[in-house]
């Protein structure tokens, strides 16, 4: 009587091996953007947030609250932080006077690989701006990033 042998072959194993890295190299790379794209939430909400705060400091003070004031306390400033609570983003008041201002969440960390959206802004307006890195305005892409 002749005797099979069971179980799996090298070459059978290598050919597994080789599909699962296939199919890892094309989930793992759209799984990163989709989280990237997520993440964006946060810095959009924070940002909507410290407009309405501003608007708050606007209608006591008579003018808008300055990026020294974003972390202090109120009544002496308007108690955020200088980051978003998962740390995605930095937050800034690049411009504020007693009649604007300019509110910047810039990517930090892991986000900041997200080059198609990784600063958002707001200003006093409500005009919503986006893009890559520091000139933005001019590669505004709400589109795509808001």
């Amino acid at each position: 009587m002749r005797k099979f042998m069971t179980g799996v072959t090298l070459v059978e194993l290598m050919v597994v091996m080789v599909i699962i890295a296939v199919l890892m190299s094309v989930a793992v790379p759209s799984y990163r953007q989709y989280t990237m794209r997520a993440n964006r939430a946060e810095g959009q909400s924070v940002l909507l947030q410290l407009a309405a705060n501003q608007e708050r400091w606007y209608l006591n003070n008579n003018t808008y609250a300055t990026n020294a004031q974003l972390t202090q306390d109120p009544p002496n400033g308007l108690g955020m932080r200088a980051t978003t609570d998962s740390g995605y983003y930095n937050l800034a008041i690049t411009a504020s006077n007693a009649t604007t201002f300019t509110a910047v969440a810039t990517a930090q960390g892991g986000q900041s690989a997200d080059s198609d959206c990784d600063v958002f802004a707001i200003d006093a307006a409500g005009r919503r701006y986006a893009g890559p890195g520091p000139a933005f305005a001019a590669n505004n892409d709400l589109d795509k990033c808001w």
